[in-house]
């Protein structure tokens, strides 16, 4: 994958789409680089690329976790955590406040889960591991933090969301509809 697909995809932009019909198409370099340049990241020559994508994936290396995490209802919440090396022998606390004023509370060992990734940055070995919480929240917005030695390292939003939305009896069985 080159250097430019792989900017476009920390950022959020799809390399592909379908058309209206069902074809696949790919999305042309140079619109790629206008999207990236219309979000405020250098992407005009390949050397800007390199300098985005190098400061990008250090960037979230650099956050404990994401600021929003999406999660399906029924499902335990799983968290991409970045961590200090040093840190795998830690006993980390996680706080729960769900949208509707519920509070749940927990601890995890952070050696006990995977390793998903390993790097060095500033001369800093870090760990990325995947932390699952042990309980299935309710959909909505919810504030999770990540304490150490009783202070908080990290926050974020968990967005429980529905496992299917609601789909309308006409469109079953491949109906389809036309408007708004």
């Amino acid at each position: 994958m080159s250097a430019l697909s792989r900017l476009a995809e920390l950022h959020g932009i799809a390399l592909e789409y379908h058309d209206v019909w069902g074809k696949l198409h790919t999305v042309a370099e140079t619109t790629l680089r206008a999207l990236l340049e219309a979000m405020d990241f250098a992407a005009a020559t390949d050397a800007d690329v390199e300098g985005s994508l190098a400061a990008g994936i250090a960037a979230q290396w650099r956050e404990i976790v994401a600021p929003a995490v999406v999660v399906r209802e029924r499902s335990h919440p799983k968290l991409r955590v970045h961590l200090h090396a040093s840190w795998d022998a830690a006993s980390l606390q996680w706080r729960l406040f769900e949208e509707g004023g519920t509070e749940h509370r927990g601890e995890l060992a952070a050696g006990a889960f995977a390793v998903v990734e390993r790097t060095t940055l500033d001369g800093v070995d870090l760990v990325a591991r995947e932390l699952f919480l042990p309980l299935h929240p309710p959909p909505g917005y919810h504030r999770l933090a990540l304490q150490s030695g009783g202070r908080v390292i990290a926050e974020t939003l968990l967005i429980v969301v529905p496992v299917a939305c609601f789909s309308p009896p006409v469109l079953a069985d491949g109906g389809r509809v036309w408007g708004a």
